[in-house]
């Protein structure tokens, strides 16, 4: 997901996902940004304690020929590893999972109004993730209040309900 000043992604390694994977895959991640490319690789994500999340950095290093963008961004990624209940064959009870917040200007990009934003790693299969970015504005927050009020008129009336043919 993007929004103008920053890329979010979201990551989650358990091995019901495919290729039996567990824990954090630290590198061949690819984002594009309009028409920039760069290698995303995780700094440190080895030895996690369950439940107990960690911020690490990534470094990032723009495919343009001379490495415009080479360097070390602190602090953006968070991992941790959780429990999960999976079949025996599968897992060991545990998956490892990351999430950052990468700011467009340790990129050299100023805002994502309307560039497209993807994401990939082939060292974890063939998908590839599609955004748009720009802000959602208002908007996320007027759909989740029209969605609350909305359960609440059709539950309401069903609580009443439930509540008299309790008492007769």
């Amino acid at each position: 997901m993007g929004d103008e000043d920053n890329v979010y992604f979201f990551l989650d390694m358990s091995p019901e996902h495919g290729y039996g994977y567990k824990t954090i895959q630290p590198s061949g991640y690819e984002l594009t940004v309009g028409d920039k490319t760069f290698s995303l690789t995780v700094q440190n994500p080895y030895n996690l304690q369950v439940n107990h999340p960690r911020k690490v950095g990534l470094w990032v290093y723009e495919h343009d020929g001379i490495g415009n963008v080479n360097k070390e961004v602190d602090n953006v990624a968070c991992l941790n590893r959780v429990p999960i209940k999976v079949d025996s064959g599968v897992g060991l009870g545990y998956t490892e999972k990351m999430e950052f917040k990468l700011p467009l200007s340790e990129l050299g990009i100023k805002g994502t109004a309307s560039q497209n934003i993807t994401m990939t790693n082939h060292n974890l299969g063939d998908q590839t993730l599609h955004t748009t970015g720009g802000s959602t504005g208002p908007i996320l927050l007027a759909v989740s209040g029209f969605a609350i009020a909305l359960l609440a008129v059709i539950k309401v009336p069903k609580l009443s309900e439930l509540r008299k043919s309790l008492h007769e």
